[in-house]
């Protein structure tokens, strides 16, 4: 799955499956690829049953599973936040009040 340009060299690819997707007896294996610097999501998208060859008809044509089913919707874009705060902290000015009398406070 591809994401739409990206916004900046700095960007980094996020991601969000729906959470009503649909997946009956079916695993989903998200990766980010290539590694270094992910540009797009690869699904891999295997059966949780044993390999059987799929029926098909007079033209060829390949007929659904019946017991299979994924229904899933994306959302892919690009963060531009960084990971590592890269402001400088504002200074904190902390005041200490003396007692009147010059003494130290007792505990």
């Amino acid at each position: 799955m591809w994401p739409p340009a990206r916004s900046s060299a700095a960007a980094t690819l996020e991601w969000r499956r729906n959470s009503r997707t649909i997946a009956e007896r079916l695993s989903v294996d998200e990766q980010a690829q290539p590694a270094d610097s992910p540009n797009h999501l690869h699904l891999t998208i295997p059966s949780n049953e044993p390999w059987q060859p799929l029926v098909t008809e007079d033209w060829n044509e390949v007929e659904p599973h019946p017991t299979r089913r994924l229904a899933a919707k994306y959302r892919l874009w690009w963060s531009t936040r960084s990971r590592i705060s890269l402001r400088t902290p504002k200074p904190r000015v902390i005041f200490f009040a003396r007692p009147k009398n010059g003494l130290s406070p007792s505990p």
